[in-house]
């Protein structure tokens, strides 16, 4: 699977101290945990889905779960569940 430069797969252990690319999302293959990278930090996501659609996401999704907007500009194309029903979307991607 191929993905995104701001997106990163790999064992928990070999995550990047500092990714290229701000923001980042880094999933960890082997625990299934994923990360988000701010520029400055590392912010656990947990464990989540991964879905796809068009506008803004809806609905409540668990804590860390990610969703790409296909319709979506630069800053409203990949959002990051933070649980109830809440959303952000992650600039710059």
């Amino acid at each position: 699977m191929t993905f995104p430069d701001y997106i990163l797969a790999g064992l928990a252990a070999s995550r990047p101290t500092h990714p290229l690319y701000v923001p980042c999302v880094y999933i960890a293959i082997d625990t299934g945990l994923r990360s988000v990278w701010d520029g400055t930090r590392w912010t656990m996501a947990g464990k989540g889905d991964w879905t796809q659609g068009t506008g803004a996401p809806s609905g409540t999704m668990p804590v860390g779960s990610l969703y790409k907007r296909t319709d979506g500009a630069v800053g409203a194309a990949l959002y990051i569940s933070k649980g109830d029903g809440t959303w952000s979307a992650i600039a710059g991607v």
